[in-house]
């Protein structure tokens, strides 16, 4: 397993060639100034390669961003799996993260507020009465659950 933890981030990687399987912002992340675009408001956490942008901000009441849309860009080729998105909102969990072949590579434990980025293989496993989570995976749906995942032994 390889992992390492930079302003706040922990990221879980590879052993062999360090790909980025797991990415872990913690509840209480507040490095904004280190993350683009260092206005101390907003810090783009993920790589900008991935298919998957992870942002996290923070604002007092009344402040907004700007009214926008994303439109729609290439869909990338770099990477052999869809990425997904974990936040846990209540209790704890941990995810136990692997490599696509099932090789482990760590876990994350997360607390409410904290929010995970999967790039590979994992599995949730709830560590506490009552702990609830949101994913975010990336779409859209293939049709069914056996051609959306490929179980890992």
């Amino acid at each position: 397993m390889t992992e390492s933890t930079t302003r706040d981030v922990t990221r879980f990687e590879a052993v062999g060639d360090g790909r980025l399987i797991g990415l872990l912002i913690p509840a209480d992340f507040d490095q904004f100034a280190d993350y683009y675009p260092k206005d101390g408001r907003r810090a783009y956490v993920t790589d900008f390669g991935l298919p998957l942008q992870v942002v996290s901000g923070v604002g007092d009441a009344g402040e907004s961003g700007s009214n926008h849309v994303h439109p729609s860009v290439p869909a990338s080729t770099s990477w052999p799996t869809r990425h997904k998105v974990v936040v846990c909102i209540a209790g704890s969990i941990d995810v136990e993260l692997s490599e696509g072949d099932g090789s482990p590579v760590g876990t994350a434990s997360l607390t409410a507020g904290a929010a995970l980025l999967c790039t590979e293989g994992h599995r949730v496993v709830f560590r506490t009465n009552g702990s609830r989570m949101i994913e975010v995976k990336q779409g859209p749906f293939p049709g069914t659950t056996e051609l959306d995942r490929v179980m890992i032994d």
